[in-house]
């Protein structure tokens, strides 16, 4: 599908005529920051988006420090997932997008027209600027016919320290964990007021670096989580985190000396 979007795209600028003074189109991405572990959405967002019939262009981030999970909350006329590539998508996307019937889209400014949501896997303190690259498609517009280069100004992302002192969780989560101090297994449950389609189960020691991690698609009612051992490398203190869309939680776990 991208493939021929971005023909369309190329026949489209074909005939329209060169740049002409007018204000130019400028995408953004917000400054974000989240621990590691996290989902977090980075909105991309624009200014003087005037009469523009299509786009194109690339975004970049660094795939070591945020890992891509996907593209949603659309806020265009024909804009979809069928607008971005390549088919696996690591450390940048491409978009081609026009408005189907060539009709020019007026947004406000400061208007989000799509989030990307990712997994934070780098570690406390490293950062990802999150820039419009135009490496692999030029930052290229149609703006009532004409060319326009888009300008832009990249974001910055931040992983966060660890901490335990934000919690949100549902009503009656009754969380526990038991045996902790543990020597073998322990066994993590709790209880859900609804699905949580990308439950996210990490282990941190206590430096930060992620030892365990694994997503659960959970409905409503009582879970248990086991776990191993065989994770951990060294007894001691560790930090489990529970992470999803309107949940987060972080607890200490003790290994024992065998």
């Amino acid at each position: 599908m991208i493939k021929d979007l971005l023909l369309y795209f190329a026949l489209l600028l074909w005939f329209v005529v060169p740049s002409q003074a007018q204000p130019t189109i400028f995408m953004f991405a917000d400054d974000v920051t989240a621990k590691k572990g996290e989902l977090v959405d980075v909105n991309i967002n624009v200014e003087n988006f005037n009469d523009v019939i299509a786009w194109q262009f690339t975004f970049e981030w660094d795939s070591l420090v945020l890992e891509f999970v996907d593209i949603v909350d659309f806020n265009l006329v024909d804009l979809t997932e069928y607008n971005f590539g390549p088919a696996q998508i690591r450390n940048f996307i491409v978009s081609t997008w026009f408005e189907s019937l060539l009709t020019p889209i007026t947004l406000d400014d400061g208007e989000t027209v799509f989030r990307i949501r990712f997994r934070v896997i780098g570690e406390p303190g490293q950062e990802s600027a999150l820039w419009f690259s135009g490496s692999e498609l030029p930052n290229v517009a149609s703006v009532n016919g004409i060319e326009q280069e888009i300008e832009s100004e990249p974001g910055m992302f931040q992983v966060d320290e660890m901490t335990n002192a934000t919690t949100i969780v549902p009503d009656n989560f009754d969380l526990n964990i038991s045996p902790n101090p543990f020597l073998d297994n322990t066994q993590i449950s709790f209880k859900l007021d609804k699905r949580y389609e990308d439950l996210t189960v990490s282990i941190f020691s206590v430096e930060g670096k992620m030892i365990y991690q694994q997503a659960h698609d959970l409905g409503a009612g009582k879970h248990a989580i086991e776990i191993d051992a065989s994770s951990f490398s060294a007894s001691g203190m560790y930090f489990v985190q529970l992470v999803s869309a309107g949940l987060y939680t972080t607890h200490k776990l003790i290994l024992e000396n065998h």
